[in-house]
């Protein structure tokens, strides 16, 4: 069973979109110069070369974005969300301080792999080379490693680029998902009320059902439908009561309710012809629940 074919592209592009990896750090921790070695880049290094702005380098099937400094205000939040990696570059020889520690329990939920590069470790006595790359794993719960930037660039480390995309294809299948359980939800309540409606409070109850339609359109972003027929069996005369019908007076209360309640289907299946037949809708959300048990079970792979 497969996804209709707008669903189907969307999904297929969460799939198929480049890892984005992000780069962040202070002043001169090296930031660009990891940037270069992962992409072959020249851009300049150093005081003189200090990024201000976001760079970003498409280079295989990654696009690697350099960005300025932490410590002149660089706005993480803002590029990092829903990075696929988070690469920290932090100088071995400059503790962590607090406001950084607190700026990386905040962002770290937000993105797939976090992970960080202690640059001029090797400078520090063993003592303090084990507390600093202790405090990194702890902080960044994800991958610490060792580098000299300059000299000898780290690999790329090995991340499953797929966390980020569960976590979109997730979001972009319940936001799928969500409309046609509305709508289903509001067919099968009309049905019901349709059925249970006393003559006495028909009127009100219809009127409490297109309060809830008022809001589904406002959240489906639908055209309002058309007024639901007035339930003309609640003004049939005292003779069709809840309590006491005749023979008579039962058999056109079915009808009055009957044909109320098939007015008001109709007028739902035509403000619903955008969402498609029930059918239709039927099978979108079997496929749709068929392909995010498919995603939430997807194994993590690895890449190098």
């Amino acid at each position: 069973m497969r996804l209709c074919e707008p669903e189907d592209t969307a999904f297929q592009q969460i799939i198929a979109a480049p890892i984005r990896v992000v780069i962040v750090g202070g002043t001169s921790v090296g930031k660009t110069t990891l940037a270069n070695a992962w992409t072959g880049g020249d851009a300049p290094t150093g005081l003189a070369g200090q990024t201000h702005e976001v760079h970003e380098t498409l280079y295989q099937d990654r696009l690697i974005i350099d960005t300025p400094s932490l410590d002149e205000g660089f706005d993480i939040f803002r590029v990092a969300h829903g990075c696929d990696v988070l690469v920290w570059v932090v100088d071995g020889l400059r503790p962590i301080s607090q406001t950084e520690a607190t700026r990386i329990a905040a962002v770290r939920p937000l993105v797939g792999d976090c992970v960080a590069i202690v640059s001029r470790a090797d400078l520090l006595p063993t003592a303090e080379y084990t507390q600093v790359m202790k405090r990194c794993t702890q902080l960044f719960e994800g991958p610490t490693l060792a580098a000299d930037l300059r000299r000898s660039p780290p690999a790329f480390p090995p991340i499953d680029p797929l966390r980020t995309r569960r976590r979109a294809l997730q979001s972009f299948l319940t936001a799928c998902l969500a409309p046609l359980e509305q709508t289903e939800t509001l067919v099968d309540e009309w049905r019901a009320l349709c059925r249970t409606a006393a003559p006495a409070e028909a009127h009100n109850d219809v009127q409490r059902f297109e309060l809830s339609l008022s809001a589904a359109c406002d959240n489906l972003g639908l055209r309002p439908p058309a007024s639901l027929p007035v339930p003309t069996f609640a003004h049939a005369g005292p003779h069709i009561s809840s309590t006491h019908v005749g023979a008579s007076g039962s058999a056109t209360h079915a009808v009055h309710r009957a044909q109320w309640c098939m007015d008001g289907e109709l007028i739902l299946t035509d403000w619903l012809v955008p969402m498609g037949s029930r059918l239709e809708r039927q099978e979108r959300r079997k496929a749709m629940a068929v392909a995010l048990k498919r995603v939430l079970s997807l194994p993590p792979t690895p890449l190098a």
